[in-house]
C-alpha cells in the first residue's frame, strides 16, 4: 500500500490493538517527525499498555527491511528488523506513569473479552475514549483486569521466533568482553 500511494512515511497500528489512542498516537508522530530518527514507537520498551503499540518509520526503512530481512520472525513481524538492526536510528516514546502492567492486546479469548468489557463499559462514549477513560474505568472496575492476566505479551511473536531457523555459529557476534 505504501509503494502503491507514494508513502514516504508510515504510521503503523496493528488490528490486535482496538484501544489504541489518537493522543498517544500524536506524541509518537511528533517525535517522529523531528527528522532524528528512522523508526518512532512507544512499544520498544513498554511504559504504555501493552496494546496501545504505535510506530512510526519511513518507507526506507520498510524498503531495506523488505530487501534483506530473511528470517520467517522478520518477514511476519514487518519492523522487528528495523528494531534489531544498529544502522536505524530508533526511538521510544514513554509515558509519563509505568502502565507496563497492563495487557490491552488482542492476542486470545481472553484477550478478546477483556477488550469487549472495555468497549461495553465506555459505550457511553462512542468511538472517542483514550488512555484516561480505559483506566478510570478500570479504577472502577478492578475486576476487569481479572479477564486476562494470564495472557501473554507478545506471544504470536515468540512462537515466531521458535521457527526460525537457527543462526549459524560464524553469524553470531563476537563478544569482545
Amino acid at each position: 500500500a505504501a509503494k502503491e500511494y507514494g508513502a514516504k512515511h508510515i504510521a503503523r497500528i496493528t488490528p490486535d490493538c482496538p484501544l489504541v489512542d489518537r493522543e498517544v498516537m500524536d506524541k509518537v508522530i511528533q517525535v517522529y517527525r523531528s527528522g532524528e530518527y528512522d523508526y518512532v514507537t512507544n512499544a520498544l520498551q513498554y511504559t504504555y499498555p501493552e496494546g496501545l503499540d504505535v510506530e512510526v518509520f519511513s518507507f526506507d526503512s520498510l524498503e531495506q527491511t523488505w530487501q534483506e530481512a530473511v528470517l520467517p520472525s522478520e518477514r511476519e513481524h514487518v519492523t522487528s528488523y528495523i528494531r534489531n538492526q544498529e544502522r536505524f536510528r530508533t526511538f521510544n516514546v514513554e509515558s509519563p506513569v509505568d502502565l507496563s502492567h497492563f495487557k490491552w492486546s488482542v492476542d486470545s479469548e481472553q484477550d478478546l473479552a477483556f477488550a469487549k468489557a472495555v468497549f461495553e463499559g465506555l459505550a457511553h462514549k462512542g468511538n472517542t475514549f483514550n488512555l484516561a477513560d480505559v483506566l478510570t474505568l478500570l479504577r472502577d472496575h478492578p475486576e476487569l483486569t481479572e479477564i486476562n492476566q494470564q495472557s501473554v505479551v507478545n506471544e504470536g511473536y515468540y512462537k515466531s521466533l521458535v521457527n526460525d531457523p537457527p543462526v549459524p555459529a560464524h553469524e553470531l557476534p563476537v563478544s569482545r568482553s
